[in-house]
Order: structure tokens, then C-alpha cells, then sequence
């Protein structure tokens, strides 16, 4: 566990997020009548979402739940969020794609929040191929056009038709459900406790288990990547040009300026997730052991697997001379 090795740099004051954090586990174990804090992921589509809710069930089992809404576009209020965790009073961590900012991060229960924020047209091109390549649900209006339209002609469409879709959406999960509230949202994301950005995500979720440690002592962020779009490792930088060779410069640019606020939100969110790794001491050697877990995990489910299809199919599959 990353808590277990030592650590020779000296412990920097912690960021304000995290000394609220420190301050629910004094609450949790000294006051009787307390039940504890509750994590609360904001799961916003295609930001690596499922990735941190397959961490959350790994590590919480029965005390992990989603909560969703009746419709694919259903809005959870903050309200319906304390009646769901009142009825399910052993919850320790919650995932939903519908729960909306704001959030009141100490009423009966205290929230410690999580968001993972992506660069605005990096998520969009994500969503195109996720709905183009892998998507399973009933279909509907943008899979359709996914399916039919090439990358370029299927973002014109969208921005004509379904812009709610296209544009600032983000800054409409964080903000008051208005695309163009760029300040309210700016001002959330000062608040937020967890915040990652997809491009340094293993970063982010190294200052997560640190910060963590003094409610959920001992835990491991570490993952199978869930839901990728792209078969192959890939950087922002990779993604984006390939998405302005598909668009054109024209139509790139309408979309860079149709999320002109989103990228706002992004920078702010990368100039801090970067500010809170760098603040950790030894954060390079947590890194390295996290991206070590990770591997480990990874051969772990690989050679299972193996094992199963041998003992299933063991006259018609050898594989001996792979790794």
C-alpha cells in the first residue's frame, strides 16, 4: 500500500480540501452519535468515470453504490442525494452520472466530492467513438448519427441540432445547470476535494489516497482502465491533432469556441491537480508505486483470465510462448 513505504521529505501544510478532510476523521472518531463521511463521485460521461467507480466498488464492495436517475437525462438534486444515503445509512461511496452541483460538503453526512474534469474537445472526440465503436444501450438519436456520420459531419449535425450537447458541459455539471456560468463554476471547483484531470489522472489519484488516508486508512486507488476509446496509449496532444485532421481547422476552431468556457475550467483544473501533486513530498516515488499497482493488477487479471480459457479450452488454445 502506498501508506506503508517511507517517505523521506518533510509534510507540507496540507491544501484547505485536505484540511477538511483531516477535520471529518477528528469528527468520525470522536463523536459518538457521527457516521462518518460519505465519497460522493460526480460521474461525468466519458471523464474516466468508470475507472474511478471500478476503484471505489473494488475497495468499498456492499458499501459502494450508484444512484441514478428514472431517464438517461435525469437531474439529481443535492436534496434527493441526503434521502438516498438517509435510506442506505451504511454507505461509504456513492457514483452518479445525474447528481448536480452544488454541494453542501457538511450538512448531516459530510461529502467528500470527486470530480475528474477533461480538456473540453478531448472528451467530445471521446464520445464520438464511444458512440460510434462501443456504445450498447438503446439507441438513440446521437448514437444514430454517430454510427452514420463521419467524425466532421456528425460534430456540425450536434452543433446545429443538439448543441446542450457540444457545448460547455462541464462548466453546466459544476455551475447552476446553466452552460454560461462560467464564475459559479470556477468558484465549485475551489471547493472540490478530489479533483483529477484525465491527461494526469495516476497523479491525481496518488494526492487522493494521501489525503483519504485519515478517513479510509489503508486505501488503493489503483485500476483497470474501464470503457477506453482508444486501443492503443495515447497522449492529449496525439488526440487533439487527430481530431483537428478529421474536422478541419474550421470546424476545430467552432468547437474550441463553443467550449470556450470549458477550457477555462480545465486550465484552472490542471494548473491545480498539478499544484497538489507537486505540494506531496516523494510525490515522483508515489507515483512510480501506484503505476507499479497498476501493472500488478493488470498481469494479475491477465493471467487469470489465461488460466480460465485453458482449463475451458485446453486442447485448442496454447499459450506457452506468450508472456
Amino acid at each position: 500500500m502506498i501508506f506503508d513505504m517511507q517517505l523521506t521529505g518533510a509534510r507540507k501544510p496540507p491544501h484547505p480540501v485536505e484540511l477538511r478532510i483531516d477535520l471529518m476523521s477528528i469528527a468520525f472518531f470522536t463523536d459518538e452519535d457521527a457516521r462518518g463521511p460519505i465519497l460522493v463521485h460526480y460521474h461525468i460521461f466519458k471523464n474516466a468515470g468508470s475507472t474511478v467507480e471500478y476503484a471505489l466498488r473494488r475497495e468499498f464492495h456492499e458499501f459502494f453504490s450508484t444512484f441514478e436517475g428514472p431517464h438517461p437525462n435525469s437531474i439529481l438534486t443535492y436534496d434527493q442525494l441526503v434521502e438516498f444515503v438517509k435510506s442506505n445509512p451504511l454507505l461509504r461511496a456513492v457514483s452518479s452520472h445525474h447528481l448536480r452541483y452544488p454541494t453542501l460538503r457538511d450538512d448531516l453526512r459530510p461529502v467528500i466530492d470527486i470530480c475528474v474534469l477533461r480538456h473540453p474537445l478531448d472528451r467530445l472526440f471521446s464520445v464520438y467513438r464511444f458512440l460510434r465503436e462501443k456504445y450498447s444501450g438503446k439507441s438513440d438519436l446521437l448514437h444514430q448519427a454517430a454510427s452514420e456520420l463521419g467524425c466532421a459531419a456528425f460534430f456540425r449535425q450536434c452543433l446545429e441540432k443538439y448543441p446542450a450537447w457540444m457545448r460547455n458541459v462541464q462548466v453546466g455539471i459544476l455551475g447552476p445547470g446553466d452552460p454560461s456560468s462560467a464564475p459559479a463554476a470556477l468558484a465549485e471547483l475551489s471547493r472540490i476535494a478530489l479533483l483529477a484531470t484525465t491527461d494526469f489522472f495516476d497523479e491525481s489519484l496518488v494526492v487522493w489516497e494521501y489525503a483519504l488516508f485519515p478517513v479510509f486508512p489503508g486505501i488503493s486507488l489503483h485500476y483497470l482502465a474501464q470503457n477506453v476509446t482508444h486501443s492503443t496509449p495515447s497522449t492529449l496532444e496525439s488526440r487533439l491533432e487527430e481530431l483537428r485532421r478529421l474536422c478541419g481547422r474550421s470546424l476545430y476552431d467552432e468547437l474550441l469556441g463553443a467550449n470556450a468556457e470549458d477550457m477555462q475550467l480545465y486550465e484552472v483544473a490542471s494548473r491545480m491537480v498539478r499544484e497538489r501533486f507537486h505540494q506531496r513530498p516523494d510525490c515522483s516515488q508515489w507515483l512510480e508505486e501506484f503505476r507499479e499497482r497498476n501493472r500488478a493488477l493488470a498481469y494479475r487479471c491477465r493471467t487469470s483470465l489465461r488460466a480460465r480459457w485453458r482449463t475451458r479450452f485446453p486442447k485448442h488454445l496454447d499459450y506457452s510462448s506468450q508472456d
